[in-house]
């Protein structure tokens, strides 16, 4: 390999992927201009990603799960008056539905954080 050519490395988890870009032959010109050196990047091949190309889908399918939970839990009071209506109990035991939701939210919080 030559001084002027620089060897690449790129690196993703485990697999690497080394390359040395090949500059193709420059042209000539009719009108003696001078012309840029064209790197052929064509040998060029990315490395798989460890979970298969799936870590959108689940961050994506994550932040639809939290959007709900979190609507839910924060429009509780909006439900409020109806779940009063449709259970029959006192507001002290219909809160108890918004409490346990936003205590279970919190305290599993802090176990899914642990590896």
């Amino acid at each position: 390999m030559s001084d002027d050519q620089p060897e690449l490395i790129y690196t993703y988890g485990e697999s690497a992927v080394s390359y040395s870009p090949t500059p193709k032959k420059p042209g000539g010109s009719q009108d003696g201009e001078d012309t840029k050196e064209e790197a052929d990047y064509s040998d060029i091949s990315l490395p798989t990603p460890p979970d298969g190309g799936w870590g959108w889908v689940i961050c994506a399918a994550a932040f639809v799960c939290m959007v709900i939970l979190d609507g839910m839990m924060f429009s509780f009071g909006v439900f409020f008056l109806d779940l009063l209506d449709d259970f029959g109990e006192s507001k002290g035991t219909t809160a108890w539905v918004g409490s346990t939701l936003m205590g279970t939210h919190l305290i599993v919080g802090k176990f899914a954080d642990l590896n």
